[in-house]
């Protein structure tokens, strides 16, 4: 019923454009901030973990002036930014994100599309997408534990990849640990180590920081927030 309504008041939106005249000039954005756990691992709302059902969001745009296309690759919100500035006169720009025009018609992304999921008080878990290999990796920070996912072939971030593909976990961990969302204070990390862990190591600022990969990684424990 939700979905329904929201479809029926955003047709009632695009049909006011259209009767006004002005659709033809407008730039008109649908998509949602995050998604929800729809009853995964027994969460129906949205919550501090990076799934696919809740960072896997609906992003629609009608340009003036744009030919109707689909884009298939992955991108961010933080996309929309230097995309819709050029049509208010803005002609350059610092951003993190591209412009979606841009990558549509197969310009590289500069730098890594970035993830964090968390409480108020804080984010919990932070994660990068490795677009070239499809793999998305997370990173909980309050027992610095590796996941790594094929986004593309596991929705559900059933099968953690992180022990089979483990160079490609510390390439990644690397490049994560020097983006704007990773902290960088001790205090924010509670390191436990057990037997039988593998901990990889990335240097950050001169210091080293760890992230565990438990031995049993199909037993993987679900934070409670």
């Amino acid at each position: 019923m939700l979905a329904r309504s929201i479809d029926e008041q955003f047709g009632r939106l695009l049909r006011s454009l259209e009767e006004s005249g002005k659709s033809q000039n407008t730039a008109v954005v649908f998509l949602s901030d995050h998604g929800e756990g729809l009853g995964q691992n027994g969460f129906w709302v949205h919550s501090i973990f990076l799934w696919e059902s809740l960072v896997r969001v609906p992003l629609v745009m009608r340009l003036p002036g744009v030919a109707p296309a689909r884009v298939d690759r992955p991108v961010s919100l933080v996309d929309l930014a230097p995309t819709l500035a050029p049509l208010f006169g803005a002609q350059s720009g610092l951003y993190h994100g591209e412009n979606l025009l841009h990558l549509a018609q197969g310009a590289d992304r500069r730098l890594p599309i970035l993830l964090r999921g968390g409480k108020y008080e804080g984010h919990d878990r932070v994660g990068i997408v490795d677009e070239s290999v499809r793999r998305k990796l997370v990173l909980r920070l309050e027992a610095a534990f590796v996941e790594l996912y094929d986004y593309e072939r596991d929705a559900g971030d059933k099968n953690n990849l992180a022990r089979t593909e483990n160079a490609r976990v510390e390439k990644l961990v690397q490049i994560l640990a020097q983006a704007p969302i990773f902290p960088r204070h001790e205090d924010d990390f509670l390191l436990l180590r057990q037997p039988e862990e593998v901990v990889i190591h990335a240097a950050v600022d001169g210091h080293s920081r760890s992230a565990i990969l438990p031995e049993n990684e199909a037993a993987i424990p679900v934070a409670a927030h």
